[in-house]
């Protein structure tokens, strides 16, 4: 930094594409600070250096930080741009515009001229040619069957929301729904690395050309797509005719693309695909049933499994409930990876919210504590995300009334109707009102957006405290998580997959509902059925009762039917 002139470094998680798991080649901030976790910021300079993350990874930051010379801070407390607003005028600041979007810079760059900073937004470190290579795997269709609407029917649907004759697309879920394309480049999100040029007429995709078999080079042909270079987008960009232009959302594309385009063929604006990606179609809702269903019968065998080892004293570690998990979905019909790292943290290690046993202690599995397993899967047909937290011993009175709590307020979201124009932050609170009763709360959000056999975080859908401006609309797929931590002893979550649908429709306008959609008994060890309201109980017992009726057919071992038939009984 010294010899480069530079006396604050910025390196952020995300790569070129803004992407929430990066893939390996890109993860400089994991290389530099020990840190694993998916979201964080970290701040290298001669008045000290900083790693900002939310709340999901605090106790986790501070283990692996420790002995770093990194301060762990709570973006709850204060943010890295106030950060910066502290340090002495005159400090130059460097970062790689390829891994900030335009927007993030220009908040930067207005911090910079009202504190007399300087930045260099094109600093590459020398350290970023010791990552791995840029992934480049096999691109494959997917098919209509599971879609619903092909990439000419997209595209039209995108073009009636944008005015321009093309659209300039970084992101990779985006890129990866409009072309109905995917691959394995990135752990546990099924896209391509790609930039695209999206057009009215033809479309150009910048990626690994060796990645294209001849049915993908044919469908790409089909629909007049055009191949390119992956890194050659930024020259393509720069020579597009002065009689065309260019949406480009400053939002979604990093700082160097952007500037690459042309001033004369820029139009600035959102974009639409994000929202039109969001609401799922008929067909895709029914694929994502049918991926849940078989999500809860590998779950089932997987917790067979694991509960016999549980009775026999077969000594399970945190890694070997992951790998259980992950060979009964494997095992599924149409199985493609797991959505995620596998959460499965007994005891202590569950009150780390995103908790990696990879990373972790792997500590073995007990019977004196809590394990909460928080674990999904990509099926051709479906993403899926669940939570639940098991107790193989006998649970304290403390565990039961913090389960029930949580369970109470899962209820709450699941059952709630409200009228359209309803934001997730309205409907924030039901979920938590039984845990402040107590004086109990969790720092992450509720319920977040999961999109179709793509990423498992989706947005621009969510359930949390602040408003967004977001709706909730027919179609949407949410989580409904809340959950609760105790530092050094347990945690909590308890976590659905619910779709938005209709309820009725009145005089006081049109309202809506959740569907859960997830298939997996709750810990009925750990429900205290006193707390729970007729109302309650009886949601849970037909919800066990549904489980039960879609999974058993499925069964065709006599000790897994005997044990759903156990954890499925009423309460």
């Amino acid at each position: 930094m010294s010899t480069s002139g530079i006396d604050i470094l910025i390196i952020p998680t995300e790569d070129p594409h803004l992407s929430e798991y990066p893939a390996q080649h890109w993860k400089l901030r994991q290389l530099i600070s020990g840190f694993t976790g998916s979201n964080g910021l970290l701040i290298l300079s001669k008045y000290g250096n900083g790693l900002w993350t939310d709340s999901r990874y605090f106790l986790q930051a501070e283990k692996e930080l420790e002995g770093t010379g990194i301060v762990m801070y709570k973006d709850t407390e204060s943010s890295w741009l106030s950060w910066l607003k502290n340090i002495p005028q005159g400090s130059r600041i460097g970062m790689n515009g390829l891994c900030f979007s335009q927007k993030d810079v220009e908040k930067l760059e207005s911090l910079c001229q009202s504190n007399h900073l300087s930045l260099n937004a094109n600093f590459i470190l020398p350290e970023e040619n010791e990552l791995p290579p840029l992934p480049c795997s096999d691109i494959f269709v997917h098919d209509t069957r599971y879609e619903g609407r092909s990439f000419q029917e997209k595209k039209d649907l995108i073009f009636h929301h944008c005015s321009s004759d093309y659209l300039l697309l970084a992101a990779l879920d985006e890129i990866a729904w409009v072309f109905n394309l995917r691959a394995s480049d990135i752990d546990y999100n099924p896209m391509p690395i790609a930039y695209a040029l999206l057009g009215k007429c033809e479309s150009h995709l910048f990626l690994c050309n060796n990645a294209l078999n001849a049915d993908t080079s044919k469908y790409l042909s089909d629909n007049n797509i055009t191949t390119h270079p992956y890194e050659n987008i930024f020259e393509f960009v720069s020579s597009v005719s002065q009689n065309h232009t260019i949406s480009v959302d400053p939002q979604k594309t990093n700082f160097t693309l952007y500037n690459k385009v042309e001033k004369i063929h820029l139009t600035r604006e959102n974009s639409p695909i994000e929202r039109l990606k969001s609401i799922k179609s008929a067909s895709e809702i029914k694929c994502v049933e049918n991926a849940e269903l078989k999500d809860g019968i590998a779950l089932t065998r997987a917790f067979v499994e694991i509960s016999e080892r549980m009775e026999h004293h077969q000594k399970t570690t945190e890694r070997e409930i992951s790998a259980i998990l992950l060979k009964h979905r494997s095992a599924q019909d149409g199985f493609f990876c797991e959505s995620f790292s596998t959460i499965a943290g007994y005891g202590s290690n569950g009150a780390i919210v995103h908790y990696n046993p990879e990373q972790g202690d792997n500590a073995v599995v007990g019977k004196e504590s809590l394990l909460l397993v928080d674990s999904g899967a990509n099926y051709l047909d479906g993403t899926t995300d669940i939570t639940r937290v098991f107790c193989f011993g006998e649970p304290t009175e403390q565990q039961k009334r913090d389960y029930t709590a949580v369970l109470k307020g899962h209820i709450a979201i699941a059952t709630c109707r409200f009228p359209y124009g309803t934001e997730g932050a309205h409907i924030d609170a039901l979920a938590r009102q039984f845990l402040w009763q107590e004086g109990l709360d969790y720092g992450h959000g509720t319920g977040h957006g999961i999109g179709f056999f793509l990423c498992v975080h989706e947005g621009p859908q969510r359930i949390n405290r602040h408003f967004s401006g977001v709706k909730l609309e027919e179609g949407m797929l949410l989580s409904d998580e809340p959950g609760i931590y105790r530092t050094n002893q347990y945690g909590i979550r308890i976590e659905n997959m619910v779709a938005v649908e209709k309820y009725k429709e009145t005089e006081f306008g049109k309202f809506l509902q959740f569907k859960t959609l997830t298939l997996f008994p709750y810990e009925r060890k750990l429900i205290q059925t006193d707390l729970l309201t007729q109302e309650e109980m009886d949601w849970i017992n037909q919800y066990h009762q549904r489980v039960y009726n879609a999974i058993a057919p499925h069964l065709t071992n006599e000790k897994e039917l005997m044990w759903l038939k156990n954890v499925t009984k009423e309460l």
